[in-house]
């Protein structure tokens, strides 16, 4: 059991080091100083990686022993297929139970923020890393509240190694924005009780970010952000005056 207990501390560890990018792709995995780092003996640490590997962040190899996954651009557009199905099908249960006054808040305060970074010109790693964070949390509190236990275990299944991979596929300006304009119609859908809109949205920002990570950019960082197009007819979720006030602190 104190194996167990030390296996999970190591784990997290690793996990969120793989996550945030500190491990890259390919990375040698080295068990002494795994151990070292997290404290523990080497047994613990061996239990972390085998665990690991068995969710996709590590691979073996006889003598050489585990590295960090490099996945290929078609292993991205793969997990991404599977993720598209998965949570756009949570998006419209969570759409069809409705959406609580407290939750609407929660979501809407999180684009909020997300727009902030969204007008900020020349945006630096750690905005982007911010924005990933808020984006991961707006999609999770939508699914969570679809009400279907077993459909979220999938997600989480799939969930964390896209949040890997992000951070090896930068993103430019203007793909956040494009980026933030579908979570800001997505729960405009949501708010009027278009379930199933919200989910064919939800698909569809996936399937972007897939295409997004598979097709190699020659430009990045450095291009300024457009002005984020609200869907017509829909409540403007962000108002206008804290918009005025955010593009004049990006100007300032």
């Amino acid at each position: 059991m104190e194996d167990n207990s030390l296996a999970q501390i190591a784990y997290e560890h690793i996990k969120v080091r793989i996550c945030d990018g500190q491990f890259p792709m390919g990375h040698k995995m080295s068990e002494t100083q795994l151990a070292r780092d997290t404290q523990v003996s080497r047994t613990p640490v061996r239990i972390a990686l085998a665990r690991l590997e068995a969710e996709g962040f590590l691979t073996w190899e006889a003598n050489r022993g585990y590295r960090v996954t490099v996945f290929s651009i078609e292993d991205v557009r793969a997990i991404y297929g599977v993720r598209a199905i998965l949570e756009a099908e949570a998006v419209r249960l969570s759409g069809r139970r409705g959406l609580s006054a407290v939750l609407v808040r929660e979501l809407t305060e999180l684009t909020r923020q997300m727009e902030e970074i969204v007008y900020i010109p020349d945006h630096s790693a750690e905005q982007r890393a911010w924005f990933l964070k808020m984006n991961h949390r707006f999609h999770r509190q939508i699914y969570d509240n679809c009400g279907n236990e077993f459909l979220l275990r999938q997600i989480a299944s799939t969930a964390d190694l896209p949040l890997a991979l992000r951070n090896f596929f930068s993103f430019s300006a203007e793909q956040l924005t494009e980026s933030h304009a579908a979570h800001v119609n997505i729960l405009a859908a949501l708010t009027s009780g278009e379930a199933d809109r919200a989910a064919g949205l939800m698909r569809e920002h996936i399937w972007a970010a897939r295409d997004r990570m598979s097709v190699k950019k020659t430009k990045r960082a450095g291009s300024q952000a457009r002005r984020v197009p609200m869907s017509r007819g829909k409540r403007i979720l962000v108002p206008a005056k804290e918009r005025a006030g955010i593009r004049k602190e990006s100007e300032g």
